[in-house]
């Protein structure tokens, strides 16, 4: 095997370990089900076995198909970003089975409609939300996280509605015909602030990527160029979708 050679199974091998360190934990936070935890593996593993087939017979075949491993690679922690709602609804709907089961024990702990209301609150589930805070202020007028969770049922249900705006940096509610937050100033169109990650927009790495693919098969690039870009794209998306999401858990 020559220098090209071992240089492809290197980086084969290095590819393969980070994929089996992040897709076994994307299943285990339940972004990911078993089984398509095991095709994506499955699935990126025959890439690179593929891509050393063909190293001898076929370099510029080989080539891409590292390429397109590689750049795989790098969108897992995105995928991961995206799906993470999964996760959450995984737990909440959890948690909702739990409190129902307690309440169907016993009808009269109150704490269990509270938790129910707060967990759909923060599903977005505003209307299913406000009837289990309106059951426990039934039985405890003074329950002042039943106060708390129902008033911001209300100020997002309003928000939903048109009626008011919500401040992105206070989240106080404004009304509609101001143009600037009542409590902090902040104007109405101002974006809200976002990371490094947040202002990474995934449609230029997806751009860049499939250019280097077309440039490559055109013979624009040769095979260890493309595979530079790549490295370069799927590094610098990788590390920082893989801080936000480690972040994050």
């Amino acid at each position: 095997m020559g220098d090209a050679g071992c240089f492809v199974f290197l980086l084969g091998l290095a590819g393969i370990v980070v994929c089996i360190y992040t897709v076994p934990r994307m299943v285990l936070d339940g972004v990911l089900s078993g089984a398509e935890g095991i095709l994506i593996a499955c699935g990126m593993v025959l890439l690179i076995v593929f891509s050393g087939a063909f190293w001898q017979s076929s370099p510029r075949t080989s080539a891409a198909l590292l390429l397109l491993f590689i750049l795989s690679l790098g969108c897992l922690p995105y995928v991961r970003y995206v799906l993470r709602d999964r996760a959450e609804w995984a737990i909440a709907h959890e948690d909702i089975r739990r409190f129902e089961k307690a309440l169907a024990f016993d009808p009269n702990l109150n704490p269990a409609r509270v938790s129910l209301g707060d967990t759909y609150r923060e599903l977005g589930l505003y209307d299913k939300a406000v009837s289990y805070y309106e059951a426990a202020l039934e039985r405890e007028p003074k329950n002042k996280a039943a106060h708390r969770g129902l008033e911001e049922c209300l100020k997002m249900q309003s928000v939903a509605r048109g009626e008011t705006w919500l401040c992105h940096i206070c989240q106080v509610a404004n009304d509609p015909r101001d143009t600037k937050c009542f409590h902090c100033a902040t104007p109405r169109s101002s974006p809200p602030a976002g990371s490094p990650v947040h202002r990474l927009s995934p449609w230029a790495y997806g751009a860049l990527a499939t250019l280097t693919v077309l440039l490559m098969l055109l013979g624009v690039l040769g095979p260890f160029g493309g595979l530079g870009i790549a490295l370069l794209l799927s590094g610098v998306f990788y590390t920082l979708y893989h801080m936000k999401t480690s972040s994050d858990a």
